[in-house]
């Protein structure tokens, strides 16, 4: 089962707390798989049983008698549908008006993931979108989300409206706004430790960057010394020139600390810059 299923199977059992949110889903669905086929008929068709049987709890709420469901198999492959009929006059009560209420647009949104939606396991990588069948759909969708702060990218494959998220926190708040907590604490924890691996991988890259450039600039000083003879040196450049031919591999701060007295990054790194100026 995919990651995104798991959302979908979760989301599809949540309750929605008063008949103000319910009806949000139910009208959510039907401006995504929903359409008026005649006067006193709407027809909600998708692929997926998961919608088909929210559908129907939520009409034997609000239309109860008023319903029927069928499969059909639809094209060269036989795709299965799951077709529920609404026979009703009563149009007006899919007229979307401006949602205000927050947990009434997180209803809709709840509906919609489960609807057009698909997540990509966080294992994998980061990315979220929502099938718009509308431009109409895609604006307003758009706007439920930025309500929540939640910034959607837009895009269109084959004359089709998708919006999508490829921002960690963004997926993350999106998960928060469905309702999908169990996932949301997932996809977080995934992110921290990817995030801290990325951290120690880029630190790591930069140690062995610095120590490569230790190394280069450590034999260039051995060579000039050796060259040139710790006796010919001044005697206050003579301890930092032996402790160099003594210990290639370590920094100019860890050269300092061995030096007696101590010396300070700056100070070695003085010193050894006279050694190569003597060579000139």
């Amino acid at each position: 089962m995919s990651f995104s299923h798991e959302v979908k199977e979760t989301i599809s059992g949540i309750i929605s707390e008063t008949k103000g949110e319910r009806k949000k889903e139910l009208q959510a669905f039907y401006y995504l798989v929903g359409s008026l086929e005649k006067e006193d008929l709407i027809v909600f068709a998708t692929e997926n049983i998961l919608v088909a049987k929210k559908i129907i709890i939520l009409l034997h709420e609000f239309f109860k008698g008023k319903y029927s469901f069928k499969v059909q198999y639809r094209g060269r492959f036989k795709k299965v549908f799951y077709i529920v009929n609404l026979y009703t006059k009563d149009e007006k009560f899919f007229e979307l008006k401006k949602i205000i209420k927050k947990k009434e647009k997180s209803a809709f949104l709840r509906s919609t993931f489960l609807a057009r939606g698909s997540i990509t396991d966080p294992k994998k990588g980061y990315h979220l979108e929502l099938r718009c069948p509308s431009f109409a759909a895609y604006i307003l969708l758009g706007d439920l989300l930025s309500s929540f702060g939640v910034e959607a990218k837009g895009i269109t494959r084959k004359n089709v409206f998708f919006l999508y998220l490829k921002d960690g926190e963004m997926i993350s708040d999106f998960l928060k706004i469905i309702g999908a907590y169990h996932f949301m604490f997932a996809f977080e924890e995934t992110r921290v430790i990817k995030e801290i691996k990325n951290m120690a991988n880029r630190r790591n890259n930069c140690d062995l960057a610095n120590l490569d450039k230790t190394i280069k600039a450590a034999t260039k000083q051995v060579k000039i010394i050796k060259k040139i003879g710790i006796g010919n040196l001044p005697v206050n450049l003579r301890e930092v020139a032996s402790l160099r031919l003594e210990h290639p591999e370590l920094s100019l701060a860890e050269l300092g600390e061995i030096c007696s007295p101590p010396l300070k990054r700056a100070a070695v790194n003085y010193r050894l810059k006279k050694i190569e100026n003597l060579k000139r």
